[in-house]
């Protein structure tokens, strides 16, 4: 009867380890699939918020032309334009043949731009190095009251400018 007891007993150890080892196995499992869903889902959120910082990019661009489009010989606007988030200032250069801007503008970047004729007369300024140049096809020219750029700092994601219509084109300064 001894050697039925020992038989008997080392059954459920084996089982036992059997249960053990896919208890392991399913836990290895939950933390695999779990891992998965917090990548695509860090993935999915980074896309979002890329493409929601695309369309705020295009939306501040279609209303600043508009705003230019808008105004007529005599006309002065003076309108707050929604920045995309993480911009510390817009710059905007007059580009056009015949107009010089000092090489002292506040950013290499820019002077740089204007001097080797890239067409570029708008520039949203994350940091020195990080500037995001576009173009603006209205005719328009920028100036701050001495110089023929005009840097508008950022203010809680706004901006503000005055938009003067000057015989053919747009002026865009200070307010």
């Amino acid at each position: 009867m001894s050697k039925r007891n020992n038989l008997s007993t080392v059954k459920p150890i084996k089982k036992a380890k059997k249960s053990q080892a896919s208890q392991v196995f399913i836990y290895i499992l939950a933390i695999i699939v779990f891992s998965l869903v917090l990548l695509f889902g860090y993935k999915a959120i980074k896309g979002l918020i890329t493409s929601s910082e695309k369309i705020d990019y295009v939306h501040f661009k279609a209303k600043l032309e508009s705003a230019i489009k808008r105004v007529d010989y005599g006309d002065k606007l003076i309108e707050e334009f929604s920045i995309p988030s993480g911009f510390n200032e817009v710059c905007f250069i007059s580009y056009e043949p015949g107009v010089e801007i000092p090489s002292t503008t506040t950013y290499d970047i820019i002077y740089d731009s204007w001097s080797s004729n890239v067409k570029a007369n708008a520039f949203l300024v994350l940091s020195d190095e990080d500037i995001t140049p576009f173009y603006i096809e209205q005719k328009m020219k920028a100036t701050d009251g001495a110089n023929n750029f005009y840097c508008a700092p950022v203010n809680k994601g706004q901006i503000e400018l005055t938009i003067d219509g000057v015989k053919d084109y747009a002026q865009i300064g200070p307010p």
